[in-house]
């Protein structure tokens, strides 16, 4: 949800995309063609009709993003450092800070602060709106353009509400039942709950109304409540993995003792001794102690096997620049991020260029489940 290429920085913040992105425009802009907004469905030149919808659209995802950047901007006033605002598609976007929140009442202040910003861009624009109309007589698309991004900012603000995790309303329940239970996790098995919940009412509904022969709007409905319930398990379980590694460092949990490749080594040796043996399916590429660069198996996979015996691992190995790292003393839950992000299979340690270890995924995994474990024999703090 929080990954994509970085547009722009907005307000101290990095804006970023996905692809969705691009999904969600087209989407929304063939809708507004469909029923003939903005204009009424005034008869126009069919290039102006999709002309004023994509507008419209790039409106509607405007308002998305002022969403966001509020949670961002409210999150650095309470000293939190924004990290993102990613766009992912026509459901929206999400805004990551550089920690989670210590307090309920920052909780608290940065999930409703989205909400009520949505809130009042809606009352600005209707505002316009009734006022323009009362007091001139505008051409019927620019009312259109005031009604549509009120009711875009209305609809987001209000969706935003429902206390579902990982909306924001889910986040407004999450931290008052933190104040009132002091369990962070606890609270945010609760929320989580409700969001599933919802989700699968949500799907029920969108089914119900399929039945019923709108076809095209109950599949919409049943598909964010899919999307509503998938969210709600999968920010619950990072919630948890990141509450669990609190406090751990990368040095805590890297590997020490791992094998590394020479940068000489022809691809044939390198994929028969290494990948076929099962060794891994990630290596460090190192010169002694010092890092060049990481070679693995998609690496090998991209070159012809006719090249094999003629490649060496310094021709397709990803080098040193281009290599996420982490240092030693790093805190182990961006590491975490990052990994997933990047979508890696090995994250080297280093200190300068001299390795010191690797994270690997399954070791994370181990020291996950780890970690896991001994919170379940200590039971929850008192």
């Amino acid at each position: 949800m929080t990954g994509g290429e970085r547009v722009v920085r907005l307000f101290g913040v990095e804006v970023a995309v996905q692809r969705g992105w691009l999904v969600g425009l087209a989407l929304i802009t063939i809708a507004l063609v469909m029923v003939g907004l903005p204009g009424r469905g005034e008869a126009r030149p069919t290039i102006i009709a999709w002309g004023l919808a994509a507008v419209a659209a790039v409106l509607i995802f405007g308002s998305m993003l002022l969403h966001e950047l509020v949670h961002a901007i409210v999150a650095r006033r309470l000293g939190l450092t924004p990290r993102r605002v990613a766009l992912f598609g026509a459901t929206g976007g999400a805004a990551t800070l550089d920690r989670d929140t210590a307090r309920p009442s920052q909780e608290l202040v940065i999930a409703a602060s989205g909400p009520m910003a949505s809130l009042v861009l809606a009352a600005v624009f209707a505002g316009a709106a009734v006022g323009l109309e009362r007091t001139s007589d505008p051409p019927p698309v620019v009312l259109d353009f005031l009604v549509l991004v009120a009711a875009m900012n209305g609809v987001l603000g209000l969706v935003n509400l429902v206390p579902a995790f990982p909306l924001d309303g889910g986040r407004i329940l999450r931290a008052v039942l933190w104040r009132l239970r002091g369990d962070f996790l606890a609270a945010t098995r609760t929320a989580a709950n409700a969001g599933r919940a919802i989700g699968w009412m949500a799907i029920g509904a969108g089914l119900f109304i399929a039945l019923r022969n709108d076809i095209v709007s109950g599949f919409t409905v049943a598909v964010i409540g899919w999307f509503l319930s998938r969210f709600a398990t999968s920010a619950y379980r990072w919630a948890a993995i990141q509450r669990h590694v609190s406090g751990v460092s990368v040095g805590q949990v890297m590997e020490r003792d791992v094998p590394t490749v020479r940068p000489n080594l022809t691809l044939d040796v390198f994929i028969e001794q290494y990948l076929m043996s099962g060794t891994g399916s990630a290596f460090a590429v190192a010169t002694g102690d010092e890092l060049i660069g990481t070679i693995d198996v998609d690496r090998a996979r991209r070159t012809p096997r006719k090249r094999w015996p003629d490649m060496r691992i310094a021709d397709v190995m990803t080098p040193l620049p281009e290599v996420e790292t982490a240092h030693e003393d790093d805190p182990l839950w961006p590491a975490i991020e990052r990994f997933e992000r990047g979508r890696l299979h090995v994250m080297p340690v280093v200190d300068g260029s001299r390795l010191l270890g690797v994270l690997t995924r399954q070791g994370l995994l181990d020291a996950i489940r780890g970690r896991v474990r001994l919170a379940e024999r200590l039971g929850p703090a008192e």
